[in-house]
């Protein structure tokens, strides 16, 4: 890489909190922090560009024009103000100019899925090549401005070419990793009782409410199992109200550090979230780490599967919310095949640990930007 000695990268991102990434926000604040680290070690010059998106300030401590940051072990981060300084009212779209002729980019990388910042780039610096990493389950509108796509999953880049066909030799799939905390056991195995929900409760896209109203069904039948939902948002009071009328005793703790999860992780039977909608969920490969078996969105669900080539769960058509089937699913699981799981629960568990190593996820990264800085 002689020829790109030094490269300067900007990479926008939507989910910083001022001063660092979010690292309990999930994949997508996980993985741009590891594409970070990557390109400094690669001896990258590097910023980043914190967008909330309506185009705003992530938050007002970045209006310092050259504030930097440590970042990791390889170096150093610059952030670009989301709106000039002494002036919010000039947002992201008016300083694409001036940030272009700062920075100089080689390359734009953004974790966002819809972004018209991407098309102001391509018409002011053609030269700048384009990688977006399409993290949502919803197809980017701006998906033709870039030069590469990144998803976390096979059924999602099926969801592109399905519909564009000609983007199939532009778009390429990175899965997620697992972070340490899931990819240890404990000093002995505990003992298993009861299901667990973990997810983001700002809205009814993860499933909660028809897992509620599966559990009522289950109760209503003489079964009634332990669930605990862990994770915060603005939906939260609707559901803990929901599992009030329903009259069920659900365990409510909030959103716990990563190591809380993976040891409540470790005491559950079975993990369920039936979400409607989904690209790759993390914390289903996090869950097979722990030993414990899932029910969950189809198209994740199957992809494991085939990725694992073993039985590692139950697919659900969360679109359909169909509570009788998940109520289904969840007896038979819980009746005796997670009992039966257990036979194989070793061998998944370090194929999972295998498959999504983060050391992977990062070659992978450097290997397409080095590609794409070279090209």
């Amino acid at each position: 890489m002689a020829e790109t000695a030094s490269p300067s990268v900007l990479a926008i991102h939507p989910v910083l909190e001022g001063m660092a990434l979010n690292p309990q926000a999930g994949g997508k604040d996980l993985g741009a922090g590891e594409c970070t680290d990557v390109l400094l070690e690669m001896g990258c010059q590097v910023s980043v560009w914190p967008l909330a998106w309506g185009g705003l300030a992530a938050s007002e401590k970045i209006l310092s024009r050259h504030h930097e940051i440590l970042w990791g072990k390889h170096g150093r981060i610059r952030l670009v103000p989301t709106c000039a300084a002494g002036n919010p009212l000039r947002g992201p779209q008016d300083l694409v100019d001036d940030v272009l002729r700062e920075h100089r980019p080689r390359l734009l990388h953004v974790h966002q899925t819809q972004n018209p910042l991407v098309r102001q780039v391509k018409e002011k610096s053609p030269q700048t090549r384009r990688l977006l990493s399409n993290h949502s389950g919803v197809i980017s509108s701006h998906i033709d401005e870039y030069d590469w796509i990144v998803v976390p999953s096979r059924w999602m880049r099926d969801q592109i070419v399905a519909q564009r066909p000609d983007l199939a030799p532009r778009v390429q799939t990175i899965p997620y990793f697992l972070q340490p905390e899931y990819a240890v056991d404990a000093p002995e195995e505990p003992p298993r009782s009861g299901i667990i929900f973990i997810g983001l409760l700002n809205d009814a896209r993860k499933g909660l409410d028809t897992l509620l109203d599966a559990m009522a069904l289950l109760k209503s039948r003489g079964e009634i199992y332990p669930l605990t939902v862990i994770g915060e948002g603005a939906a939260l009071p609707r559901f803990q109200e929901q599992a009030r009328r329903l009259a069920l005793d659900v365990k409510f703790p909030g959103r716990l550090e990563r190591g809380q999860n993976a040891d409540r992780m470790r005491r559950s039977n079975l993990f369920c979230m039936p979400s409607r909608e989904e690209n790759f969920p993390i914390v289903y490969i996090e869950s097979l780490s722990c030993g414990t078996p899932i029910i969950g969105h189809a198209s994740a669900v199957g992809e494991l599967s085939r990725i694992l080539e073993c039985e590692i769960g139950c697919p659900y058509d969360g679109e359909r919310a169909n509570v009788p089937e998940l109520a289904d699913m969840i007896a038979l699981w819980m009746r005796g095949k997670c009992e039966k799981y257990a036979q194989h629960r070793e061998a998944v568990k370090q194929r999972v640990r295998a498959v999504f190593a983060v050391d992977a996820y990062r070659a992978a990264y450097r290997d397409l930007y080095q590609r794409l800085l070279a090209a």
